[in-house]
């Protein structure tokens, strides 16, 4: 599937899958559906390359584990020898007609564009020839894991469960971290940062907002420049890789959540209370508003992270592809902690390994789900070896962003109603053929050539309270060499001739829906906006069309009623638990090293039949424990002299 070049192509290689680690109510709600193994320039939608395809006989990103692998279309990571100079990489990149499109935060390793007419497997096995390169590999994608008197604390069972009901689901007394008890040695230090490195944060959220790291150079210098030398301009919250700008702001729910969970402000009469009361948290945005992002992104994450000062990094995505760059990132980042969520496939990571939990790196904690009866969660993935304990992962509620959703419509309604339809050899139409309701340009049959129709919305949208939006929707398609499926957006109430293109299709899905997301951050803020599908066709070759489907428009708000909050379960809401407890240590024990910590998080856990064989402790997280003095060394009596 094609996009015309009004777009950045490599942007649909993140649009297809939604990865990170989350389930709600039990169910898997992100997951890994589909693989990409186009050529450059193409979009592929379809099922990971066969056993014996170009992609599986190249063995990139570290043998059949990567092989097949989802990744970013048109990209390859590659780390070049010590010693290999600016002019040795050049003429190995223009060996194989790729060009440089950014370096990354380590020692000799950057992104290159894959030339025309070249798979991303032909272009990282070339490379590997080289002798001036030391790996090369797809750009893999990765998934989107003292008492207060915060009002719903008591439905925060993993903090102190009395067995309760919570989320209709009883728990067992004690099956939690003992954070009240851990409490009275500590409420954590707002001198402790920690990184949520994820979907991004809802800085403004009333339970977050105090606790938010603020890059004191940045807000103290000069608007526009870069004062503190870092390579970001004016990135006084953080920053946000998906988008290249100072503005980490959370479209997708996921990194709210976990950023709540670790660090939202205790004993403030609101909300919840996180396991650190008082923390800095460094929101650091690589996943897009459909949960998705690159490996080379992550990367750039984790560096910017360790240099603005992070002792602890929480990490609630995965996925399957090994990543030697980022095995050496974080490795790299020796002084700091990263909080891994193991995964949410029910596997053993021993036997299945899922990254980054599954590098050997003595500085990563990899973190299993249990539920309100300390059992292992039915979904958590598990490892003796790769995963280090558990910590409660299953219905637990934490912030959200403030969303609202000034569209949601599914075209189960026929005639069509709610849009308006035009233009030349305009069919558009309600349809049932696919099963259920959609809008299509052409209801049972092929499209005519010279089309250019539309279907768009009759009322417009209001989005004047809106701080951020996104346009999501499922799409199959199929036209011919050259047709087109525009996406529009208008910022004129009457729906008038000035449209601007969030994004243009072309090719096919392979008769499937794929689901899509475009941001509407440039019409946030106005009153009336106007969203329509426009088909554009040749003179020559037809096809079936586009039929769309569960059109949504969400939008992120900047008004905060009390009732920001979501029940969700996964390893993602794991994790956070132990980067909390992380920042508890560290607050507690400031001088502590990267394997104090980790020995104490380790050693402090709480024995678990249903972890027993299964993670590293075979232990559940206990935070009191995990801030216990340490018993003081015995030293042997001396040796009795002999009378």
């Amino acid at each position: 599937m094609t996009r015309a070049a009004a777009t950045d192509e490599k942007d649909m290689g993140k649009r297809l899958l939604l990865v990170a680690c989350a389930v709600v109510a039990g169910v898997l709600l992100l997951g890994d559906p589909l693989g990409l193994t186009g050529q450059a320039g193409e979009e592929t939608i379809g099922p990971p390359a066969a056993e014996g395809s170009a992609e599986a006989r190249a063995g990139i990103g570290g043998g059949p584990a990567g092989a097949g692998e989802p990744f970013v279309p048109g990209e390859v990571i590659v780390r070049y020898r010590l010693g290999a100079g600016a002019e040795q990489r050049q003429v190995a990149r223009e060996a194989v007609g790729a060009t440089l499109e950014r370096t990354l935060p380590v020692r000799s390793l950057e992104v290159v564009e894959v030339g025309a007419g070249t798979s991303v497997a032909e272009t990282a096995a070339a490379l590997e020839n080289d002798p001036a390169v030391l790996y090369a590999e797809p750009n893999f994608l990765r998934r989107s894991e003292t008492v207060p008197n915060d009002p719903r604390f008591g439905e925060l069972w993993a903090l102190r469960n009395d067995g309760r009901v919570v989320a209709g689901t009883a728990g067992s007394a004690d099956a939690d971290i003992d954070a009240d008890e851990a409490w009275d040695v500590t409420t954590g230090s707002g001198a402790v940062t920690v990184a949520v490195v994820d979907s991004g944060v809802a800085y403004d959220h009333p339970d977050l907002a105090p606790n938010m790291w603020v890059n004191a150079r940045e807000a103290g210098g000069t608007a526009g420049a870069d004062n503190d030398g870092n390579g970001h301009v004016d990135d006084v919250r953080g920053w946000d890789f998906v988008d290249d700008d100072n503005d980490p702001r959370d479209l997708n729910g996921h990194g709210t959540h976990l950023a709540g969970t670790l660090g939202a402000r205790g004993n403030d009469g609101y909300g919840v209370s996180g396991v650190s009361w008082n923390v800095s948290i460094l929101p650091v945005r690589v996943l897009d508003a459909d949960g998705v992002g690159s490996v080379a992104d992550g990367i750039a994450a984790y560096g910017y992270a360790a240099r603005a000062g992070a002792r602890v990094v929480n990490v609630s995505l995965g996925g399957a592809g090994r990543s030697q760059a980022e095995a050496d990132a974080i490795a790299g980042a020796s002084g700091t902690l990263f909080v891994v969520a193991a995964g949410n496939d029910a596997a053993d990571n021993d036997a299945r390994p899922d990254y980054p939990c599954s590098h050997d790196a003595p500085n990563i904690v990899c973190v299993a789900a249990t539920d309100q009866r300390d059992v292992l969660a039915p979904f958590s993935n598990f490892g003796a070896r790769a995963v280090d304990l558990g910590a409660p992962g299953v219905n637990v509620l934490s912030t959200q962003p403030s969303f609202t959703t000034p569209l949601d419509e599914h075209f189960e309604t026929s005639p069509l109603t709610g849009w308006t339809t035009g233009g030349a050899n305009s069919t558009w139409a309600q349809s049932s053929e696919t099963g259920g309701g959609t809008l299509t340009d052409s209801p049972g049959g092929s499209y005519a050539n010279g089309t250019d129709s539309w279907a768009r919305t009759a009322s417009p949208l209001d989005l004047s309270t809106a701080a951020d939006c996104t346009l999501e929707y499922r799409l199959r398609l199929e036209t011919a060499a050259g047709d087109r499926l525009h996406v529009e957006a208008s910022a004129d109430p009457s729906g008038g001739a000035s449209w601007t293109t969030l994004v243009s299709y072309g090719g096919s899905t392979r008769g499937a829906f794929s689901p899509f997301a475009d941001s509407l951050r440039s019409f946030a803020g106005r009153g009336g906006v106007h969203l329509r599908f426009r088909l554009e066709t040749g003179p020559a070759g037809t096809a079936d069309g586009a039929f769309v489907d569960d059109v949504t428009v969400r939008c992120v708000g900047r008004v905060y009623t009390g009732g920001e909050l979501a029940y969700l379960s996964g390893t993602s809401m794991a994790a956070p638990h132990v980067a909390g407890a992380a920042a508890l240590v560290l607050a507690r024990y400031p001088g502590s090293s990267v394997a104090e910590v980790k020995s104490r998080l380790l050693e402090g856990a709480d024995a678990v039949p249903s972890l027993a064989g299964r993670t590293v402790t075979g232990g559940r997280l206990n935070l009191r424990r995990a801030l216990a003095p340490l018993a003081p060394a015995t030293t042997p009596a001396p040796p009795v002299a002999p009378a």
